[in-house]
């Protein structure tokens, strides 16, 4: 799930399914391109919800995060922070997994 902010103030929201391996650049691409439609965004949140688990440093689809950051750069938007929403806890995407709050 995406939201863009401007000026303190929520515009758009995106809900979007990850999609498989393989397919990160062109799932970037549709992505920035949907939230390039806000024109007074000047950044977004991110929210990835999956049930695959941190595995030591690797965090889940982090080839479409990066992919993604790329293609919102292309069009003057960054990632200002991200959440990974898994079965049962929240955590900075970018943060600590073990940090997490345990949903109930």
């Amino acid at each position: 799930m995406f939201i863009t902010l401007a000026d303190n103030h929520v515009g758009a929201t995106l809900r979007v399914d990850l999609r498989k391996p393989g397919a990160e650049i062109s799932y970037a691409k549709m992505v920035a391109e949907y939230l390039g439609h806000d024109t007074s965004a000047e950044g977004v949140l991110l929210n990835v919800y999956t049930s695959e688990p941190m595995n030591g440093g690797h965090k889940p689809h982090a080839a479409t995060i990066a992919a993604l950051t790329g293609a919102l750069a292309g069009r003057g938007l960054t990632i200002g922070e991200g959440l990974l929403v898994g079965d049962r806890t929240v955590s900075q995407y970018d943060g600590d997994p073990k940090k997490g709050v345990r949903l109930p």
